[in-house]
């Protein structure tokens, strides 16, 4: 099912869209679709997605909560 839907979570990631619950659900495709990435090893493709949700998540979240944190952890591991 992951591989028929990420090319539509990947088509989703240049239309952010607006208002603070519509950009929760957005961003919520978008981490599972860079975990999707990377898992089957497009890391450059994964990084990027990631990118933008932990860009999301610091506007719907403050800085210092755990999933916001747990974004900025899931960029790094995919840099590493």
């Amino acid at each position: 099912m992951c591989r028929a839907l990420f090319p539509h979570a990947q088509a989703a990631v240049g239309c952010r869209p607006g208002g603070v619950k519509a950009l929760e659900a957005w961003a919520s495709v978008l981490f599972k679709a860079a975990w999707y990435a990377s898992e089957m090893g497009q890391y450059e493709v994964a990084k990027d997605i990631r990118t933008v949700t932990l860009e999301a998540k610091e506007v719907t979240l403050e800085a210092g909560y755990p999933n916001t944190l747990n974004g900025m952890n899931g960029v790094t591991l995919v840099i590493s």
